[in-house]
Order: C-alpha cells, then structure tokens, then sequence
C-alpha cells in the first residue's frame, strides 16, 4: 500500500521509488499523504522470486471443443456436493446438468459453459483443461469427484477462470500457471459469486506483480461475493519470498461500490505481496467496502501485510486469523469511515518486507473512525518487531481491549491524530504489553517516548487494569 515511513525524528520526508516504469516521487504536503493508486501504480521492483519451469504437457490434456453437447435433464437436488465448513450448498443449481471430461461428448469447460442454461451444473472429470474458461451465464462448476480438475493457464494466458456474471459457484477446481489472476470476479453485475474448495497456485507467472494479478481478484466485483476453503500458493514449488501479487484482492471505490457483504473464510495462503488485500486505500468504500468478514484463515509468507483492509471499513470483522512470517500482521491505514473489529487475531515470527518494517497493526491515515481491537496475541521479539506501528501521518481513535504484545521494539508507536477529537476518543484497558527492547523505547504517545506502563497511565489514564508483563495468558 500507499505508505510513508516515520523516521525516529518526525520529519516527513520526501520519498522517491525507482521502478522498471520510471521515476516516481510521492509528495507529502501540509501532512497530507497522496495514497498510491491517486498516483501510480504499485511499483515494482526486483523482488527474490522463484523462476518458472517449462510446462511438460500432461497426458491427460485436452484442447480443441467439440460437438454439439449432451444435456441431461435434472432434478432437483436435496444434498449438496460438498459443504465442508463454510462451504455453500449448490442444491440450487438444478435446472440441468452438463458432463466435461475427454471421454465426453463436452471435452472443454467453455463448451459446457456455452451449451448450459442458467442455474445449470457443470461437472467436469478429472484432468488438465489448458484454455481460458469464461464463465458469463450463473452456472456451477465442480469437480465430478474422480480426482483433479486443473484449468492450465500454461504460463501463456492471463487468467484461468474469468467471471463476468451473477451467482457463480466455482467448487473443488484448479486453477494454475496464469500471467496474471488465478480466478478473476468482474463488474459489478457479478454479485453473489463463491469460490470454494479450490486450489488456486502459481498466478503471476511472469512475476510483473501488481497486487491486483492474484490468485482470487474482484476487480470492481458485485457485493456478496465468498471466498471459502481454498488453497492459494503463489508458487507451489521453490521460495515463497517476494512478489508483488496478492493472494486474494479487492478492488472498489465511491465510483464502483461493490456494497460489501463479503465473506473470506477458511483460506489457507501462502506467498504474495499481502495474503488477503485491496484498493483503494484512500476511498470510503475502498477495498471490502462494508460489513465484510474476514477469519479463520491461516496466511503464511507474505512481502507486506497479512490482511490489508485499507478504506472505508464500515462495519469490516477481521477475527481469528492466523498470520506468520509477514512484514505487518494486519492493515488498517486509513481507517475513514469504519467502526472496524479486529479480533482475536494471532500474528507471530514477524520477516522484514518490501517496506522493511514488522508490525502487529499499521495504522494511520485520515478519517474519523474507530478501531476496535480485542483479544488479539501478536508476538514479534525477534528483529525489531513493533505492536501498532503508525505509518501515515494522521491517526483514528483506538479502542483496545484484551490484547497480548510482546515485541522488540515499541508497543504502540503514535506519532500524530487526525484531530484531537480522535485521541479523545481513544481507549485503552486490560492490555498485556511487553517489549524486550532495553534503550527506552516502551510507547511512542504524540511522536514523545514513554518507557514505562506506569508512566503512560499517569499520562493518560488508559490501561488501568493492564499489565506489563512477558508472563500473561492467552486473551479469553
């Protein structure tokens, strides 16, 4: 994301990137920050990044469509082919039924898709599908349960699954080797979209980036979108560093609002620039827009932030995620039209990123929102690690209960608010915050240092059943 970093001085400095586009430079003026994508694209530099093998074909490969398809009348279904978890019951997509494989009449996914009606299911037989599926009617495609479906983008096209239309379910496919997205949802016409039980790996292939060429990307996507229990590997092979691509992506903004009701839930992540991210950061329906929930997934090795919920935030639940070795642990910079609920999160084993920085929470940017956090663990006390990290100047009021901190540097580093207004607004009670850090270095409260808790509650009244301690149990 669009960031700045806070030197131990204060100053603002003026930063300019070099990128394969040319030379950028972000200007911050009178403490205002211009966000990225009000400017320039993510740039893109050389990140350590895995290489790419030749693609052997499979034997089981198909390529060209043929005849006209069979269509079997269906009935309706009173079980789901598979609902493990979250996972969405597809009993209504009963209107009819078409059968992919290479032993059928239908030998490729885009020849079901074109010969099924609407709310029609399309199963498909184990095997590799190397095309481009363009899924443009709401239809079903699951597996037919005989063993992997892969759609082979090849390393030649840009993306395996393309979604353009409402109440799609994509349930139990592959998708890998695509240029760019492994999945992508577009316009706003396509609401009500799941993904589940998938395998999404090895997007990005050419390794341009950008955040938006990930493995599931809603690029101005419809409201209500779910993506469940799938497994996204940026490389399924060899280093996961690096990168500049995300695993799942959002894209929304005043303009194109998705109108949120997002569900991400149950993902397994591994790679990428941030594992679950979004844009744009600086508009109040940006990213998830509203009333989204984002937990229970497990992000792994990632070159920024874990979970990136930068803009609006209204009404935004980011709860029970499991998140290690990333640069941040969750993102929340702005925070312009909120409330937002960050809870019980557990962020650890902290890795220097692209903005070489380790934090539990980035926060900072303009708005009049407030943060909740509760019940969250992060411990970070290897490398210099920091509890909530201010990053942009200008900060929203926080409400924190229940956390457990344990760093190596600062517990929380605030440098300036919004307005006064918002530090009024903020609280801060039955914390347990610790930092091995031995130079004084404990808070950062208005850019000035606190070395102790006992000093910060004489200061400021928070924390007043707090501790700080190395020796507390896990939040309830």
């Amino acid at each position: 994301m669009g960031k700045r970093l806070k030197s131990e001085s204060g100053v603002i400095p003026i930063i300019i990137l070099l990128s394969g586009i040319g030379v950028v430079t972000l200007l911050f003026i009178s403490g205002n920050f211009l966000f990225k994508d009000q400017l320039f694209p993510k740039p893109s530099p050389t990140p350590v990044l895995t290489s790419i093998a030749p693609i052997t074909p499979s034997p089981t490969e198909v390529a060209t469509p043929t005849p006209t398809p069979k269509l079997i009348a269906k009935p309706a279904i009173s079980k789901p082919i598979s609902n493990p978890g979250n996972s969405v019951s597809i009993t209504g997509y009963n209107s009819g039924e078409i059968i992919v494989g290479p032993s059928e009449s239908i030998k490729t996914i885009n020849a079901g898709v074109a010969a099924a009606g609407s709310n029609f299911r399309i199963k498909i037989h184990a095997g590799t599908y190397p095309e481009q599926v363009e899924v443009n009617k709401s239809v079903a495609l699951v597996s037919f349960g005989d063993g992997q479906v892969w759609v082979d983008g090849g390393n030649t096209r840009r993306v395996g699954i393309d979604i353009t239309a409402p109440s799609v379910v994509i349930d139990g496919i592959g998708v890998k080797q695509t240029v760019a997205q492994g999945i992508l949802i577009e316009n706003l016409s396509s609401k009500n979209v799941t993904i589940q039980n998938s395998i999404i790996q090895d997007f990005d292939s050419d390794n341009s980036g950008e955040q938006l060429e990930a493995g599931i990307a809603s690029y101005y996507g419809g409201s209500g979108i779910k993506i469940l229990g799938n497994t996204i590997l940026r490389r399924s092979s060899g280093s996961l560093t690096g990168g500049l691509s995300d695993g799942i992506w959002f894209k929304s903004n005043t303009a194109n609002q998705s109108g949120g009701g997002h569900l991400i839930s149950g993902n397994i992540i591994k790679g990428g620039f941030d594992g679950i991210g979004g844009e744009e950061e600086g508009d109040p329906h940006g990213s998830f827009d509203k009333d989204t929930v984002i937990e229970n997934n497990t992000i792994d090795t990632c070159f920024d932030d874990g979970i990136q919920s930068d803009g609006g935030n209204q009404n935004v639940r980011i709860r029970h995620n499991n998140i290690q070795r990333c640069g941040m642990g969750i993102s929340n910079n702005p925070n312009l039209t909120g409330p937002v609920y960050i809870e019980y999160n557990r962020i650890t084993n902290g890795v220097r990123g692209y903005y070489d920085d380790i934090g539990c929470f980035k926060i900072g940017g303009s708005g009049k929102a407030v943060a909740n956090y509760t019940g969250n663990i992060c411990i970070l006390t290897d490398a210099g690690g920091d509890g909530w990290k201010q990053t942009n100047s200008e900060l929203n009021a926080i409400v924190s209960r229940n956390n457990k901190i344990q760093v190596s540097r600062y517990v929380l580093e605030q440098t300036s608010w919004t307005e006064d207004s918002q530090r009024a607004g903020s609280s801060f009670d039955n914390d347990c915050l610790f930092t091995t850090d031995n130079t004084g270095r404990f808070i950062k409260w208005n850019g000035e240092q606190v070395k102790s808790l006992a000093d910060w509650k004489a200061a400021t009244g928070f924390e007043a059943n707090g501790s700080q301690t190395q020796n507390c149990g896990d939040p309830k």
